[in-house]
Parts: C-alpha cells; sequence; structure tokens
C-alpha cells in the first residue's frame, strides 16, 4: 500500500483529534452531520461536524499520499481504504452519513468510503466534487449518503447522493437555510418527500428521524 502513517502539519491533527472525541460505538449505525456557513460563525469560517456512531470499534487516523493530493482521513482500521471522514491538503474536508432511502440501481462504481476517498485524493473545491459527481452519473457508483463538505472558497455545502442522482443543499442560501447551517441524519430530504429543509413533523416516522429533529 502506499499510504503511510505520518505526524501532518498541526492544525490537521488538532482538527482530527477533535473529530475523534465525537466517535462513538454503537450498534445502531447512526451518524449525524453538519455544515455551517461562516455568514454565522463568529470568525468568518464555515464549519463542518459529524458525529459517528458504529460497530467498528478500532478507528484510527489514516494518511494517503498516493492522490493528486494528501489526505488525512478517518478509517476503520480494518478496511483502511475506506474514508469516513478527512480533509486534505487543498483545503476540502468531508463526512458522510449513511442513507439507504436514496436511489440505487448502479452496480459499478465506488460504494461511499471509496467514493469519499477519490473525491478527497482528487478534488480541491466544493466545484471540482460537483464535476465528480456529475461524471459518475454517467458511469455509475454505489453511494447511498449525506455528503458534507466545506472548503476553503466559504462553501458549506450537504449532498443527497444517490447512485446516479444528487441534490445539493447550501448553508449560504439565506432562503434554504436562514439559520445558516444544515443538518442530515440517516435519511434524505429528497427521499422523505420533504420540501426543502422541511417541517419537524415530516420527520417523525422516517428512520433516523427523531434523532434529526432533536
Amino acid at each position: 500500500m502506499s499510504y503511510h502513517h505520518m505526524n501532518w502539519r498541526g492544525f490537521w491533527m488538532a482538527s482530527v483529534i477533535s473529530i475523534l472525541t465525537l466517535l462513538q460505538v454503537n450498534p445502531s449505525l447512526g451518524c449525524t452531520i453538519a455544515v455551517v456557513s461562516g455568514q454565522v460563525t463568529e470568525d468568518g469560517r464555515p464549519l463542518l461536524w459529524k458525529n459517528r456512531d458504529t460497530s467498528s470499534a478500532r478507528n484510527m487516523v489514516q494518511v494517503f499520499i498516493d492522490g493528486q493530493y494528501r489526505v488525512m482521513a478517518i478509517v476503520d482500521a480494518e478496511d483502511p481504504d475506506r474514508i469516513w471522514m478527512g480533509m486534505n491538503d487543498a483545503g476540502l474536508c468531508l463526512v458522510n452519513s449513511l442513507s439507504l432511502d436514496l436511489p440505487g440501481g448502479s452496480k459499478t462504481g465506488r460504494g461511499n468510503g471509496r467514493f469519499m476517498k477519490m473525491a478527497l485524493q482528487n478534488c480541491a473545491t466544493a466545484a471540482d466534487f460537483e464535476n465528480l459527481l456529475r461524471e459518475t452519473n454517467q458511469s455509475g457508483r454505489r453511494t447511498r449518503a449525506n455528503f458534507g463538505l466545506i472548503d476553503t472558497h466559504g462553501a458549506a455545502l450537504i449532498y443527497e447522493t444517490g447512485h446516479r442522482t444528487f441534490v445539493k443543499f447550501d448553508a449560504n442560501d439565506a432562503k434554504l437555510t436562514p439559520r445558516g447551517y444544515v443538518v442530515r441524519s440517516n435519511f434524505a430530504m429528497t427521499a422523505a418527500g420533504a420540501k426543502q429543509q422541511g417541517k419537524a413533523h415530516d420527520f417523525l416516522n422516517v428512520y433516523s428521524g427523531r434523532r434529526y429533529v432533536r
């Protein structure tokens, strides 16, 4: 394998340590993610957050140096080629939450974790990530996830991403998100049939909906 364990820039490690403090071991396999616009943060920078509940007790920080960009990420120790949250040296940061209610149908392409690895190794901005999504809409992928993303240009986005579809939700869009943030648990607004962000009562009977409403 061409990735290596190594100490990297101090602020990267501090960020990853902060993420690790949110890891929990829980057989419910529930994840919650959020993006926050820099328009509502004290220092003007966007925020990306993930709470990862997983049945895999052994998580580790992994560095990959075999792509266009170097990547630092959280992976399962038993399966280090799948990334579940990470960042690259271009300043792109990416997380996901599983969303099995999104459209499937493709038998080719990468699933959630390997798609995140490909994105972080090859994308520098939200625009690059969207181009990758459009390309793989055609070629096919096996993603059923909500992807949360921030970049150095101030993007703060969540993408509900099926096998050949994606819908973008922008925390910088004041009409969509007047409070400046977007949250997802383990369902997609588009799959639930909700308009834009929806109302709390729309999701009480959806898997993970009560966690989302809290």
